[in-house]
């Protein structure tokens, strides 16, 4: 089944123990519904997601600071491994910036890559199941032109986005995600970070990554 529309992403992640299920293996999904109806509305895996994001500007912060508008993210879902702690497989098919400007005026992401959705307990001590959890992009890489001199430079590091399941958007939040830069002096010596925000709007009730038997 594919899913159309405003983006849908698919979250799959392994517990071991979940109330109520302790003592069996179990997997975690992104449902349409909160447990305890989660079960019957998980979304199927494989499947491929198409987005449309709105998000915050994805600023990309270095000596070249570049900021950009707009950016898109596509998913595909690929392998449920069905056992605990494995995450959910999947790749990055579409990542998209536009409206970019600072020092340079073009961003590209180099795809696809590998990813990987977590679920996360969450309290003190963390024991609690809230739909949320982390989007884990292995090994990023974006290519910066049309910037001041003529540079080409290169953002490239793991990226992680905090999932924030809820209703009537999920949330996908990475805050000075921490790359390595490549290119001439120009483009900078120190780390880069990408700070973005996208609001994932959804046809459903919602969406929330929980753990199921």
């Amino acid at each position: 089944m594919r899913i159309r529309g405003p983006l849908v992403i698919a979250a799959l992640v392994f517990a071991a123990f979940f109330a109520g299920y302790a003592g069996t293996s179990s997997a975690t999904v992104l449902c349409t519904k909160k447990i305890p109806e989660c079960p019957g509305n998980a979304l199927p895996v494989p499947e491929i997601v198409p987005s449309t994001m709105t998000s915050t500007a994805a600023v990309f912060t270095q000596t070249l600071g570049t900021s950009c508008k707009v950016s898109s993210l596509e998913l595909e879902t690929t392998q449920d491994l069905g056992f605990w702690p494995e995450p959910l497989l999947a790749k990055v098919i579409g990542w998209k910036f536009s409206s970019c400007s600072g020092s340079c005026s073009t961003v590209t992401a180099l795809t696809p890559r590998e990813a990987e959705f977590e679920a996360l307990r969450e309290g003190s001590p963390p024991t609690v199941w809230n739909g949320n959890g982390t989007l884990k992009i292995i090994l990023a890489k974006f290519e910066l032109s049309g910037c001041t001199g003529g540079v080409v430079c290169t953002d490239a590091g793991s990226i992680v986005l905090k999932v924030i399941g809820g209703t009537p958007h999920m949330n996908l939040i990475v805050s000075s995600g921490s790359m390595s830069v490549s290119g001439p002096p120009s483009c900078g010596t120190t780390n880069p970070t990408l700070s973005v925000e996208y609001s994932v709007m959804t046809k459903t009730e919602g969406l929330w990554v929980e753990p199921v038997p």
